[in-house]
């Protein structure tokens, strides 16, 4: 595949209302230093790349397996683009251990999460960075994971024609989870089912979890501080600027006070050919600060729901 084969689109995540009660408000503000208004300021967005419907070779689905996933939903036309989000683009890129031009289809997935300049200071940085739990990548933690969305997570809802889907999850620290829906919430266990490579295999024990794999640096054996804070991954200084030697030696970071960011790619391969060509993409997060959890989205539901495929974003429907 040649990078024509792919499409960018960048996402700029809301917070949900997070409905916060006295005493939630007053422990951010307590123990973290973040009052409601430095969460407000908080920007999540994610830069996803992805084949081209005309680049994927799949088989044609039997009709009887298709869904009408009109939306009622009206998405507002993409704004001209700033130079913070051709940063975000420009960060995509370089982090990256794989290229675009690999053979493999692939999904890449970029989270970037602002924080306010009211938290740029050292102490309250590190204090976020640690009740967050955004800290450096341990090579043992890269494995699959249940129950991700306990803490923060970084998430990602995949969908085809069909009424199935895929759900990605993510921890910061390396983590990770896919699991394979037949329809909403479908089939309802707890964990849900992970995703297979292999779907035609009689039992679960002979098949081999999907995988995500991590794009950038961050993993404890780089030279981070105590809070994986360096010019090459997650905090750049508002010193620092980019400039092509620095890219090229994987030692430039945005000229944002605040910025925590993670890279992943997932090999499409892995997906069931029902769901592709891909079709409707929802890239999440969830924040949890102290056990206290906000829920960032494109768009919600009335009540926060990221299973919610009325409030996905389509992506390949021709």
């Amino acid at each position: 595949m040649t990078i024509e084969d792919y499409q960018t689109r960048q996402f700029r995540l809301v917070l949900a209302d997070p409905q916060l009660t006295i005493a939630q408000l007053a422990h951010l503000e307590q123990h973290l230093g973040i009052n409601k208004h430095n969460l407000t300021q908080i920007e999540v967005t994610v830069v996803a790349q992805y084949p081209r419907a005309s680049a994927l070779s799949f088989k044609t689905l039997p009709h009887s397996t298709l869904i009408n996933n009109s939306r009622a939903i009206s998405y507002p036309a993409a704004d001209k683009s700033t130079d913070t989000e051709q940063n975000h683009n420009t960060f995509a890129q370089t982090y990256r251990r794989a290229e675009l031009t690999d053979s493999t289809p692939r999904l890449w997935l970029s989270y970037f999460i602002h924080l306010p300049k009211e938290l740029a200071d050292q102490e309250r940085l590190n204090t976020f960075i640690e009740s967050s739990g955004w800290l450096p990548r341990c090579a043992q933690e890269v494995m699959f994971s249940d129950y991700l969305w306990e803490g923060t997570c970084l998430e990602c809802f995949i969908g085809g024609f069909g009424t199935e889907y895929v759900e990605v999850n993510a921890s910061p620290t390396g983590q990770y989870a896919l699991y394979h829906f037949q329809d909403y919430r479908q089939p309802n266990d707890m964990p849900p089912p992970p995703l297979y490579l292999s779907q035609d295999k009689p039992t679960t024990a002979s098949r081999q979890r999907a995988y995500i794999s991590w794009q950038d640096n961050n993993d404890s054996n780089s030279a981070f501080t105590k809070y994986g804070v360096s010019p090459v991954s997650d905090f750049c200084p508002s010193t620092y600027t980019i400039n092509p030697t620095a890219i090229q030696s994987s030692e430039f970071c945005p000229a944002y006070p605040t910025l925590l960011q993670r890279h992943l790619t997932i090999d499409l391969k892995q997906l069931p050919k029902s769901l592709l060509p891909l079709t409707d993409l929802h890239p999440c997060v969830i924040l949890n600060l102290d056990g206290i959890a906000f829920y960032y989205a494109p768009q919600h539901a009335p009540t926060p729901d990221f299973h919610n495929r009325h409030y996905w974003h389509t992506i390949g429907r021709q």
